[in-house]
């Protein structure tokens, strides 16, 4: 930048995006941000096509982080820098480089006049509590978490458990690409901890050793067939599985000997694992 005597002008860099007013520091930040996430999926379905087996989900995940990088550089007018997505040897002069996984064109969404997305979860949210106001929390770019407001106002009486509550629900956002509810608690019985994919789904935060993962995991079920289990601990997907799998067969046979029947969950059910960073989904035909 020249500055001359006696004149300064300097406009700053100031952009819009999804609301947000961005610097051009935090506008840049935000892009490689992106681009780390197009990166990570870019391997993961690398790993997958490698292997020969295929990966959708991985895919869509991919084809949806490039389509907010389309989105982003044209709303804030930054230049895509394609070689800061680029994996595996890169293209030069003397070679053509790796051949790069490509994503999953992403379904078009469409928002009301309130900026939800239409998807199965808010239609569920609308119907299920019709005199309830939402407040959104962005979880990333593209997706949010919608907050009932007298679960906002009952959570003070617990503020623990509430922003337990919030960090899995926006955590699963995030990682999942789709956005999550959390309705009202109920004064008798109980609501689900929240709604994802049109489905209400029991949430556990697991602190402590594996043996408390395959206890949460019982736990949660007796709650609801759907699951999330969230676990600080870097355990691998294999080292759930199995202690899941124990833990529900332990649980068979001691209800089993007291002549009570356990209710296993439908096998199209699902179970959601967040653990090491990364989020699994399986159903539970899949571990039983």
């Amino acid at each position: 930048m020249i500055f001359l005597l006696g004149y300064n002008h300097y406009t700053p860099f100031i952009k819009k995006y999804k609301k947000h007013e961005y610097t051009r520091y935090e506008a840049e930040q935000t892009q490689r941000k992106i681009e780390r996430t197009i990166r990570k999926y870019k391997k993961r379905v690398a790993v997958f096509e490698s292997a020969g087996l295929a990966n959708p989900e991985a895919k869509a995940r991919l084809g949806e982080w490039q389509a907010v990088a389309r989105d982003f550089v044209k709303q804030t007018g930054l230049r895509r820098d394609y070689a800061r997505e680029y994996v595996g040897v890169e293209r030069t002069l003397f070679n053509q480089g790796q051949a790069q996984p490509k994503g999953t064109a992403p379904k078009e969404k469409v928002a009301d006049n309130k900026g939800m997305q239409t998807d199965k979860s808010k239609e569920v949210a609308e119907k299920s509590f019709p005199s309830e106001k939402w407040s959104a929390i962005s979880a990333s770019s593209s997706t949010s978490v919608f907050i009932a407001a007298t679960r906002q106002k009952d959570g003070k009486k617990d503020p623990a458990v509430y922003e337990s509550d919030k960090m899995m629900a926006l955590t699963l956002a995030e990682k999942s690409g789709m956005n999550v509810f959390m309705p009202p608690e109920r004064r008798a019985g109980k609501n689900p901890d929240c709604l994802f994919d049109g489905k209400p789904l029991e949430m556990k935060h697991v602190r402590g050793d594996i043996n408390k993962l395959g206890k949460n995991a019982i736990k949660a079920l007796e709650q609801a067939d759907n699951v999330f289990l969230f676990t600080d601990n870097a355990f691998s997907k294999e080292m759930c599985l199995t202690k899941i799998k124990g833990s529900i067969k332990a649980k068979r046979g001691t209800a089993r000997q007291k002549g009570i029947i356990f209710q296993e969950p439908p096998k199209e059910s699902i179970l959601y694992i967040f653990t090491n960073n990364q989020l699994f989904k399986c159903t539970w035909g899949d571990v039983l």
